[in-house]
């Protein structure tokens, strides 16, 4: 089945996604977060967690109504770790998603990640946790699956993903540069043929890429 765009977080190599579990006040995720279609002020998508435990997720796109994803759904919130079971309005079937997340008083991202061990600065190991489960046929293959971000003082990075199917793992190597305080560039590839990601260190706490921020309204 195909889930829900942004509840499919899957991990790409080049990508970085949701934190680990040692997220601050859960208290944060309540509340509706939304994001601006580049260069205008039209919502591309939002989310909105509500204190009873509801959640919902939409997309907008005026040219393609029937490629909406409409989410909804419960969750539960414990340690910075989301439980959602959802559907979507033009998608059969029923999903669980286990992920984690980082919310502070004005931005959310389900794209971040968090260093248990400490950091300095980006160095240290950063990691996220994402499961994906088909609640009508639990026999189906989880998604998702963990990753580690390790990037290291000399300025090279080694990302591991360890899939929840069983599949092999999916490592990656690349090189980070600073770009200011809490702005990183991290490359893979080589000159021909390279990708590059740019990071936020947010509150000192969360690596979250460049354009998977969520306004809190």
């Amino acid at each position: 089945m195909k889930t829900p765009a942004l509840l499919a977080l899957v991990f790409a190599t080049t990508a970085l996604a949701a934190c680990n579990s040692q997220g601050g006040d859960d208290d944060d995720l309540v509340g509706t977060f939304s994001r601006l279609r580049a260069g205008t002020i039209e919502v591309k998508d939002q989310w909105a967690f509500t204190a009873d435990g509801t959640m919902t997720f939409d997309e907008n796109k005026p040219d393609a109504r029937d490629e909406e994803d409409h989410v909804t759904g419960t969750y539960t919130v414990s340690d910075g770790v989301v439980v959602a079971t959802a559907t979507n309005t033009h998608v059969p079937g029923t999903v669980r998603v286990t992920f984690t997340y980082y919310a502070n008083g004005t931005v959310f991202s389900s794209h971040a990640m968090r260093a248990p061990a400490g950091h300095d600065g980006i160095v240290g190991v950063w990691t996220q946790t994402t499961k994906i489960e088909n609640v009508d046929d639990p026999s189906a293959p989880a998604e998702g699956g963990v990753a580690t971000r390790e990037f290291r003082a000399d300025g090279t990075f080694h990302w591991v993903v360890t899939h929840s199917d069983g599949s092999e793992p999916t490592i990656t190597d690349g090189t980070w540069v600073t770009e200011s305080a809490d702005t990183f560039r991290a490359t893979t590839g080589d000159a021909s043929i390279s990708i590059t990601n740019v990071i936020k260190l947010v509150d000192g706490e969360a690596l979250i890429p460049d354009g998977a921020f969520w306004q809190r309204q």
